[in-house]
């Protein structure tokens, strides 16, 4: 019992203190309440009993939200310096990852995919899928003289990718 006590009191002290070091004070392009959005989406789908790799997809698009937002911050409060993007995808990795291994989401020989543990895979199915929105994104900028060809084009984007595959792998997993 005190096992789950500690996982659970690790978890939440890592929720508190990740809402409290990111709440801004002006909304940014991948802005926070997206992300703690994200974040409830993938409780719930553990809640509800969705496959791993589905919630590992979603986790890993939050990863790299996380990593955005936080980029842009430091950015507009003039702190930047090579590589600062890695180290933030590096910290969020972290973040997101630590708390699952010790909450004993990971691991688990029969929750694997490819050999693989499934949310783990998923990971880093969506860190990819979510980079290629964002270039998806760029290029249909440039295009159109870096203009959105419509409204909250940067988060459709994302989002429909992200939802079309979460579709695809319900059905073929």
């Amino acid at each position: 019992m005190k096992f789950k006590q500690v996982n659970s009191t690790f978890i939440f002290s890592s929720i508190v203190f990740t809402a409290f070091f990111f709440f801004p004070q002006n909304a940014f392009a991948v802005c926070p309440v997206c992300t703690v959005a994200i974040g409830a989406g993938v409780g719930l789908s553990r809640y509800f009993g969705i496959d791993d790799v589905i919630t590992g997809l979603w986790i890993g698009a939050f990863i790299v939200a996380s990593a955005l937002w936080l980029f842009n911050f430091l950015k507009a409060k003039s702190i930047n310096f090579p590589y600062l993007k890695m180290l933030l995808l590096f910290l969020m990795f972290l973040v997101s990852v630590v708390p699952l291994y010790f909450g004993n989401f990971l691991n688990h020989p029969f929750n694997q995919i490819f050999g693989v543990d499934k949310i783990i895979f998923g990971i880093s199915v969506g860190v990819v899928l979510f980079f290629i929105s964002q270039k998806i994104d760029g290029s249909l900028r440039a295009k159109n003289n870096f203009k959105v060809y419509f409204p909250y084009q940067k988060v459709v984007i994302p989002l429909t990718i992200l939802f079309v595959v979460s579709v695809f792998l319900y059905f073929f997993l």
